[in-house]
């Protein structure tokens, strides 16, 4: 392994080199609910190191080579960042998809399901139940957290004020800080600059960030704030990846962008389609080109409307056609356009279940701790490769990958529980384990068919 000596040696251009849109710069990684610094820090994994970075007199690369690298390609011997990311999306999804909600809010955009339809198909119903209510329509996951798409607004691209605090000749502290007028700490974010506000570029989790006298502050881990584009430096003549040298300060970033993250009340929350009947005379006049130029008759009816709850734990959710007023600044009930009930809405929404100490207003994560060990753990057991680092680490993260319905010639034997051979999701320790907290949890599930 190398060391990156001379920052200003690579590839492509630092991203705070200009403030537009810098998508083609550096891949961004997968969007995980469990940050990748959290995962390290559940793992016990040093963070600098983790990071891909080291110190000279601090956190040094040490003799078991556990720096990380952002790509496999990097380094093909040992697990990179990217697939540690895709690990942890994968366990979130599978427990998602067994406990019937997220671990965490998440965002659902355009989830499309068809409208209840009445049992007689000659009848055209009028969007009411039997008993006079909105007929609701049941989404994906559970545990609605509010309706609406996500929205955000940039605050400004800050500088970074990087410190030394314990006076070893290193800044290992860096703070944002803006003016503003909001009051919720938790709807302003930190992103890298220059990538649109898209949640993969978030920098997160900040060791604290609050609102005093005016401007928001944001406080970091200088590794956290390494320049992506360090991050992706080709292997160079050494035949190694190179770490990035921390105490140089080049590698980091210079500026960050601020963003407000809320639900905007003006933009649907739901939109109905109708398919069009289309016939001229006694036969159907097909398009010659469907939905192109000249030829509406393909293309759908479309109408914006709004979301009441049903059902906010089953996600049981009831869509209205509706009218936004600037007025009032409420959605006002209009009737149906296309003259019947639509066939099909799309949805958006956030969904997951919140941690109490998110939702009484002590902490922005609303992962709580129990199941954000559930997914490292699930998320560890599946990984293809060896974790590089010191032996508390590599042995640790072994145990979790050890296949207990397997028994290798020679090796050792396990005692197969019921729990292991009842485990949805595998019998390795890491699928074990977090099999054993989720079952735990309380499931409410339900099927997809039918309105309530």
């Amino acid at each position: 392994m190398a060391v990156d000596t001379d920052p200003n040696v690579g590839v492509g251009v630092p991203l705070q080199a200009g403030l537009g849109l810098a998508f083609c710069a550096v891949m961004p990684l997968p969007y995980t609910l469990l940050s990748l610094p959290g995962y390290a820090r559940i793992m016990g994994i040093n963070p600098a190191h983790f990071a891909g970075g080291f110190g000279q007199n601090v956190f040094p690369a040490g003799s078991c080579n556990s720096i990380w690298f952002r790509y496999s390609w990097q380094s093909s011997d040992r697990v990179a960042q990217e697939d540690l990311a895709i690990a942890i999306q994968t366990a979130e999804q599978d427990i998602a998809n067994y406990l019937g909600y997220y671990p965490a809010p998440t965002w659902i955009a355009q989830e499309e399901q068809l409208y209840p339809s009445t049992y007689r198909p000659e009848l055209i119903g009028n969007g009411l139940t039997a008993n006079g209510m909105t007929k609701a329509v049941k989404a994906n996951t559970g545990k609605i957290f509010r309706t609406g798409a996500r929205a955000i607004t940039l605050l400004g691209n800050v500088g970074i004020a990087y410190t030394d605090l314990d006076g070893d000749g290193w800044n290992e502290h860096a703070t944002v800080t803006i003016p503003t007028t909001l009051t919720d700490v938790c709807e302003i974010k930190v992103f890298v600059p220059g990538m649109g506000g898209l949640m993969e570029w978030e920098i997160r989790p900040p060791r604290c960030k609050y609102i005093t006298g005016g401007n928001f502050v944001a406080e970091f881990d200088t590794w956290n704030l390494i320049d992506p584009t360090y991050l992706s430096y080709y292997p160079d003549m050494s035949g190694g990846p190179r770490a990035v040298d921390l105490t140089t300060q080049a590698s980091n970033l210079l500026s960050v962008d601020i963003y407000r993250e809320y639900v905007d009340d003006t933009i649907p929350s739901s939109r109905f389609y109708w398919e069009k009947a289309t016939t001229a005379g006694p036969f159907l006049q097909p398009c010659v080109t469907c939905g192109g130029v000249g030829c509406d008759a393909c293309n759908y009816i479309t109408q914006d409307g709004c979301i009441s709850v049903r059902d906010g734990a089953l996600g049981f959710l009831s869509p209205l056609p509706a009218t936004w007023v600037g007025a009032t600044n409420k959605w006002s009930l209009t009737s149906w356009t296309g003259g019947r009930e639509p066939d099909f809405v799309r949805l958006y929404y956030q969904a997951g279940k919140a941690s109490q100490a998110y939702l009484q207003g002590r902490d922005c994560e609303p992962l709580e701790p129990y199941l954000a060990q559930a997914i490292a753990y699930l998320a560890t057991s599946r990984l293809d490769r060896d974790v590089c680092g010191c032996s508390n680490i590599s042995t640790f993260v072994k145990t979790l990958r050890t296949d207990m319905a397997f028994q290798p010639a020679g090796g050792d034997s396990y005692f197969s529980s019921k729990d292991v051979d009842q485990s949805p999701f595998g019998t390795r320790v890491g699928e074990v384990m977090a099999w054993r907290r989720l079952s735990k949890l309380e499931q409410r599930r339900i099927g997809k068919g039918g309105s309530i």
